[in-house]
């Protein structure tokens, strides 16, 4: 008869982020003591499972640790960051602040404070607040795309309306159309370009374009006009609606051109140490549809992440991978390649505790092996899958076809025995 049994993958993944999370509380602990801290994590919304985690471990954990956690995010964005919302408002943990409109008096006073002193007249300041439906962000980019454009400008030490009649923006799109146009060609040559990287990147990889006559000065003019931010030692940009605007707005072409410049930078940035950087390898070569070349760092970046218990990781760069092998068809070993792919798709949804989606996973991988132990052990891998699945006909299946593949004494018939 069969059991359920317990969920070993998943119970390894779930101990490896637990250590992890105790290290960084630990971490923080040491920081915060006889001081406190403060920590602030923004758009948690866009947070991996493991993150996610981690800021829930924290959460019920810190106990009397003087840290206080600040977390913004949108709601309704992700199913991850809701479940893992829901589980805090279970928990009591946390105090949940839900922010509206700013009125027009708040809007009155962000505008004064980030302009100041300033003599805006009070109907710009209601038009400003009835323009931007209470929403600082838009505000705030109104107000600077008008500095930008000579529109509000210092005079005699403060400063002061000098276009009454500027258009407002109204939408999202617009505003970020409007600080798009005010850019020079080689400045925003460079800004689409460093879009293609992500939201953060290092001025090396922004300036290595290649194709502008002079990076250092439109890169400059991107600092200027509020588009990137030094952050450290990297620089990243002010927005992160400017990289996707940048981003869907570029034609597939330049896309292309892109990426594949910046495969070859970190291809030489990453040389005789490429496990370094195999992340920015896998995906720049994998949106540049560089064939061969980029489903074996696809590869190698899949049993990165699977070996750092990042199983969604995995999956990412093995569905990256799969995509880049129609690109790779004189390749004697692409149903190998994608045999292979699909397995480790199958190990990481089974350590996510996702039984039939590795299931499927492992089904996929079944086409691609002709016989012998491979496909023993991808029979095995089912028969594990479907007792968890609580499948026990299946799962009897799945050891008979294993044993019929698996030679007479080999490690993989021992072990469906």
């Amino acid at each position: 008869s069969f059991t359920v049994k317990r969920r070993l993958e998943g119970a390894k993944l779930e101990e490896e982020r637990s250590r992890i999370a105790e290290t960084v509380l630990s971490q923080l602990a040491a920081e915060a003591a006889g001081k406190g801290l403060v920590l602030s994590i923004e758009d948690a919304h866009w947070a991996d499972e493991s993150s996610l985690f981690v800021m829930q471990y924290l959460a019920r954990n810190v106990g009397d640790i003087p840290v206080l956690m600040v977390v913004t995010a949108r709601s309704g964005e992700r199913a991850q960051f809701d479940g893992t919302l829901s589980s805090l408002r279970e928990d009591g943990r946390s105090r949940e602040i839900a922010l509206g409109k700013m009125s027009g008096e708040e809007i009155a006073a962000l505008a004064s404070g980030l302009y100041s002193p300033s003599s805006f007249p009070a109907p710009f300041l209601d038009r400003l607040a009835t323009g931007c439906m209470g929403n600082p962000l838009f505000v705030i980019e109104a107000l600077q795309q008008m500095e930008f454009q000579g529109a509000l400008a210092m005079m005699d030490g403060r400063y002061i309306l000098i276009d009454e009649n500027f258009a407002i923006p109204t939408t999202l799109d617009e505003m970020v159309r409007l600080r798009l146009d005010s850019l020079g060609p080689e400045a925003f040559a460079m800004a689409e370009y460093a879009s293609c990287i992500g939201l953060r990147f290092s001025r090396a990889a922004a300036t290595g374009i290649g194709s502008i006559g002079d990076p250092a000065t439109a890169l400059q003019e991107l600092l200027r006009l509020g588009m990137f931010e030094v952050s450290g030692a990297e620089m990243r940009f002010a927005n992160a609606l400017f990289q996707e605007a940048l981003y869907n707005g570029m034609a597939e072409r330049w896309k292309l051109v892109h990426h594949r410049r910046l495969a070859e930078h970190y291809e030489r940035e990453f040389s005789g140490r490429e496990d370094e950087g195999i992340f920015e390898l896998a995906r720049h070569f994998s949106r540049s549809k560089a064939g061969s070349k980029a489903v074996d760092y696809c590869m190698r970046a899949a049993e990165k992440a699977r070996g750092a218990f990042a199983p969604e990781q995995a999956v990412e760069h093995c569905e990256m991978g799969i995509a880049n092998l129609s690109a790779a068809r004189g390749s004697p070993d692409t149903a190998a390649r994608r045999a292979a792919f699909h397995e480790l798709m199958g190990d990481a949804h089974t350590q996510l505790g996702n039984a039939e989606t590795a299931l499927s996973a492992y089904d996929s991988a079944l086409s691609g092996i002709a016989a012998g132990n491979a496909l023993a052990r991808m029979h095995g891998k089912r028969v594990k899958v479907m007792e968890r699945m609580s499948n026990p006909d299946g799962a009897l299946a799945a050891i008979d076809e294993g044993e019929r593949s698996a030679p007479e004494g080999s490690v993989e018939r021992l072990t469906l025995e």
